[in-house]
């Protein structure tokens, strides 16, 4: 019988294995558009103690190699342009019929703008690009 230490102990390794060595993985929790107080410090934080998506981007593009951005449900309308990838990322959202990344008609919802650099998205929907 395994007790509950290793058992803790397992599903931590299981966590951290998920993530590539150097990952880093921001977790979004206001739909907000507002920039990275400090891109590159490796904080996504607004200014006013907020992870929005456009900060978790601009702080993922800090880093090599490839992070991973949680995004939990709920609309989040661009009012400064397009996200701009710099560097490889994961962006997975909670659904694609309860996550939006809306780019208000006003440009592109998401530019990738190094050839090599890989995007992935999953279980969101990109509209008004």
């Amino acid at each position: 019988m395994v007790g509950p230490m290793l058992r803790c102990l397992v599903l931590a390794l299981v966590v951290v294995s998920w993530l590539p060595a150097q990952a880093a993985l921001f977790s979004v929790d206001s739909t907000s558009d507002v920039s990275d107080a400090s891109a590159g410090d490796g904080v996504c934080d607004d200014g006013g103690g907020s992870c929005t998506l456009r900060a978790a981007i601009e702080e993922a593009n800090a880093f090599a190699g490839e992070d991973h951005i949680a995004l939990p449900a709920g609309t989040y309308a661009l009012t400064q342009g397009e996200l701009s990838v710099t560097d490889d990322l994961r962006l997975a959202g909670a659904g694609a019929d309860v996550t939006t990344i809306d780019g208000d008609a006003s440009d592109r919802v998401l530019s990738v703008s190094v050839a090599t650099t890989t995007l992935t998205l999953s279980d969101v929907t990109l509209t008004n690009g």
